[in-house]
């Protein structure tokens, strides 16, 4: 998922990151298929996106950085009417295929920015922003236009990669050794988040935070990612069955951050 600011202020390499957008949303599902990896933590991700949402039948609900509306298509069966925005085009029309193929024609599919969203204020009950913060330069703005679309009282739920977790630290000690090599990262821009930043942003915007964990406890992502197709498996099926200890135990260094913060309804 890729829904980025089309234009504004330190917009860091737009062009650039929308080609990376662009280049891989035809494959994208490709891709968890055939790594179990790549699709736990998708799994993972999509249930405390759902557990936190709670979504009910006949909300209007705005996913944004919606890609290519895997989400939308669970929440439009839970009762919902979803409106999906994304940076990139191409998402944005896999997308359409993607809900067309499910039977899902009532959710509606926008190109736009998280920075910039076409809404009037107050538009929606609940608003969803997964894995999306981590790759929008000035982030803060899309969570002002998050407060802004969101009705009084509405619910808001972001998940973003964990800074501190145990991907993290791996992807930091990455990024460093790139510095040193002076090369570039795979990805354009892609700086992940903690919970207390996080959670302050939202703060600030009016959305006052009521749950956050963290979820999908496999280590190493990266190098998980290039271990042979059984070992992958068999590190995901012992993953999932500690999950719920780990998540205890190590609440705040999961890979992925989930957060769900109302608007004051005042």
């Amino acid at each position: 998922m890729g829904c980025l600011a089309r234009s504004g202020e330190n917009n860091v390499g737009r062009d650039e990151i929308k080609y990376y957008f662009d280049k891989r949303a035809e494959n994208r599902d490709a891709l968890f298929e055939i790594n179990p990896i790549l699709e736990y933590e998708q799994r993972q991700r999509q249930k405390i996106v759902l557990d936190l949402l709670a979504v009910k039948p006949g909300e209007e609900i705005l996913d944004l950085g919606c890609g290519d509306g895997r989400d939308m298509i669970v929440f439009e069966r839970k009762g919902a009417r979803c409106t999906g925005v994304d940076f990139s085009e191409q998402m944005i029309r896999e997308g359409v295929k993607r809900l067309r193929k499910a039977g899902v024609s009532k959710a509606r599919l926008f190109v736009g920015s998280a920075q910039s969203l076409p809404f009037k204020d107050e538009s929606f009950d609940k608003v969803s922003c997964s894995e999306i913060i981590e790759h929008i330069p000035d982030w803060e703005k899309a969570i002002r236009e998050i407060s802004r679309v969101v009705k009084r009282g509405g619910l808001v739920v972001i998940t973003t990669p964990n800074k501190y977790g145990l991907y993290g630290l791996e992807k930091a000690f990455l990024k460093f050794v790139y510095r040193v090599l002076r090369r570039r990262g795979e990805h354009p821009y892609d700086e992940w988040k903690t919970p207390r930043e996080v959670s302050e942003v939202l703060n600030l915007n009016g959305l006052k935070v009521q749950a956050k964990g963290t979820v999908c406890f496999i280590p190493g992502c990266f190098i998980s990612y290039k271990l042979p197709k059984g070992l992958k498996r068999f590190l995901v099926k012992t993953t999932a069955s500690i999950e719920p200890v780990l998540a205890r135990i190590l609440n705040r260094y999961g890979y992925t951050i989930g957060i769900s913060a109302i608007k004051s309804p005042i």
